[in-house]
């Protein structure tokens, strides 16, 4: 080789090869990112070749973002597969015939392993508790034959804000304010889900929780019993309150007219 000969040069952006060292792999994770950039591992080395520069970033090993990578040997890639080191003149490797990979497929993010074994917690059921707090009641659940004495004597200006629903075994649910001074059990609405008045939910989780844990139907209501269990009413079931209303449910319920 002829000292004094002068140095070559890449011909192309695009055909330049390093050669890395066993154990290099973090060194080139800047790059991981990049495209047009390809990696493969032969027992001896690790290789990165540029094959496009797009963006003009990557233009030799010369400069740039691969300038002052460790690499221990730096190439051009001849037509035929030869590799020619940049300090000489005369090719002397050729290019791994290993498979080459993207860099960004080569280099894939792991997650940590979990510290703790991967088991679901254990769930936490809701209950009703005493509460001190005071909410006005929307909700009265009482016996139909006492509800239709109360709508039989009260003026149509107190039934109009009312509304009913009825359950097969003659208790109904009303549905206003103002309420019907009348004994029965009175609830509280909280987003769709009626809690007994007095009582609340544990653990206090949020209204919006509590709605998706119950899931009463869209427009319905889910009636939650003191004594554990729900009830769900379905919009369609809510009917005016009215005396011809009231009369008629009582008669499909065979409690007399």
């Amino acid at each position: 080789m002829n000292p004094s000969a002068p140095r070559a040069t890449l011909r192309t952006a695009s055909n330049w090869v390093l050669r890395f060292d066993p154990g290099a792999e973090s060194s080139l994770a800047p790059l991981r990112l990049l495209p047009g950039l390809e990696i493969t591992r032969t027992p001896e080395a690790l290789w990165l070749r540029g094959t496009s520069d797009p963006t003009g970033s990557i233009a030799s090993p010369d400069f740039g973002l691969v300038a002052n990578l460790p690499a221990s040997a730096r190439y051009e890639c001849l037509p035929d597969q030869r590799l020619r080191r940049l300090d000489q003149t005369i090719p002397t490797d050729r290019l791994p015939t290993t498979p080459w990979l993207p860099i960004t497929a080569w280099f894939q993010a792991e997650c940590p392993t979990a510290a703790w074994p991967a088991q679901p917690p254990a769930s936490i059921p809701l209950r009703l508790i005493p509460s001190a707090e005071e909410i006005e009641p929307t909700l009265l659940q009482v016996e139909l034959h006492v509800f239709r004495e109360f709508v039989e004597r009260a003026p149509l200006i107190r039934l109009e804000r009312l509304r009913f629903a009825a359950a097969e075994d003659g208790q109904i649910l009303i549905h206003g304010l103002p309420l019907p001074p009348l004994p029965g059990r009175r609830f509280c609405f909280h987003q769709g889900v009626a809690i007994p008045a007095g009582l609340t939910w544990s653990p206090h989780v949020a209204s919006d929780v509590l709605t998706r844990c119950l899931a009463p139907p869209p427009g319905g209501v889910v009636l939650w019993h003191a004594e554990g269990g729900v009830s769900r009413i379905h919009p369609e079931q809510w009917l005016p309150v009215t005396r011809a209303a009231i009369r008629a449910t009582a008669e499909d319920l065979g409690l007399g007219v």
